[in-house]
This record gives C-alpha cells, structure tokens and sequence, in this order.
C-alpha cells in the first residue's frame, strides 16, 4: 500500500516539475493539490487489490473512515476546483477525480451532508453532473433505481429510468440544476418484476466524467 501511494504522489510531483512557467501555481495551491493526491492515492490503494467479499467489507470500512478526511476538506477549503488548486494542478488525474471517487464510493455520506454539497454546487465549486452520480448510486443501493441515468442504473433490474419513476426523476434533477431526461431515456417498466435491491453482479461500465 505504501509503495502505491508513494508512486501516485511521485508522479504527481514529476509531472508538476514539468509545466511551463506561464502556467505556475501558487504554493498554497500546490500544497492543497498535494493533499487532495494523497486523498485520492489513499482510496485507489486499496481497490489496486483482486477483488472479493472480504476485500468488499474492508473497503466499505475504508471508505467510511476517509470520507471523513475528505469531508474536512471540503468543509475547509471547499469542494475541489479548478480554481482552488489552479489550472496546472487541475491537469493531475489525482486532483481532478479525487472528488468523484469520493462522492460515489460513499454515496450514503454524501445524502448525510447533502446541504454541505448542494452550497458547494450553487457555489459552482461542485459539478451537478459529479453530484448525479453520487445521488443515483444512493438511490440504486437504498431503492433499487435509477433517477438520473448514470451507469448505476446497470445494478437496477430495470437497467434504466422508469417511465412511472419520471415525476421523481424529474424533480431530483432539478433540485441540482439538470434538464429533465429526454422522453427517449425512459423505459416502460411495467411488466417487469422489480426489485428494491441492487444486483451488485450486474457489470457496469463506468468513467469518470470528462469535465
């Protein structure tokens, strides 16, 4: 673990040392960086592991406890942006994602202090897109559905938004500043038996936004 989280903090260090000068943050920005890369060098350790159930409950109690870090983050300098950390650092993968990763691996966190992430949206520090994720993979988990169409949607055994889900579709997104999904995303669910749960067996394909 020490060895990865070493190599993600190195990496971040050559490729700063390799930015043209018109492009210099400050050092407050480039210590703020830093720690949001060893956020996130923290949260991949772990997931660099082969998977199974055991590693699973490791994880969820991992998650739980560097959520904690993260959310001390945001409650002091605020959800990770371009403009905090400046144009240079942003180009890191491990300042640009950490605050996905974050997001969506702890989604029932993230409801517990929705009003701390939805400021830090209205803000403009906080994508709605990145808050999607988050909020539809609390739903997929806790409801078994999909309300914003995001590759979570893949655990649900509907595998897409409702047409009888729409209202609450359409008011979720809403709430966080997204056009209602198109007419087309919906699927009539009604003769399917559906279930509450996620299927955690279910593959999804899921990438990091490109914002």
């Amino acid at each position: 673990m020490k060895h990865t989280i070493f190599l993600t903090l190195f990496l971040f260090l050559f490729a700063n040392s390799n930015i043209h000068s018109q492009e210099l943050s400050t050092p407050e920005q480039d210590a703020l960086a830093f720690e949001l890369c060893q956020l996130y060098a923290i949260d991949q350790t772990i997931r660099a592991k082969e998977y199974s159930e055991v590693l699973r409950e490791r994880i969820i109690e991992f998650d739980i406890l560097n959520f904690d870090k993260f959310l001390s983050f945001v409650k002091k300098n605020g959800f990770p942006n371009r403009k905090q950390v400046g144009e240079k650092n942003w180009m890191q993968d491990c300042v640009r994602n950490v605050g996905f990763v974050y997001l969506s691996h702890s989604p029932d966190k993230v409801m517990k202090n929705y009003d701390l992430f939805k400021a830090e949206l209205d803000k403009g520090n906080l994508s709605p897109i990145i808050f999607s994720y988050a909020l539809d993979r609390y739903y997929v988990i806790t409801e078994g559905r999909s309300y914003f169409d995001t590759p979570y949607k893949g655990w649900t055994t509907a595998n897409g938004v409702c047409l009888h889900d729409k209202e609450k579709s359409d008011k979720l997104r809403s709430s966080i500043g997204l056009k209602p999904l198109p007419e087309s995303a919906f699927i009539d669910c009604s003769s399917m038996e559906l279930s509450d749960k996620p299927v955690y067996s279910n593959p999804i394909n899921l990438e990091i936004p490109d914002l």
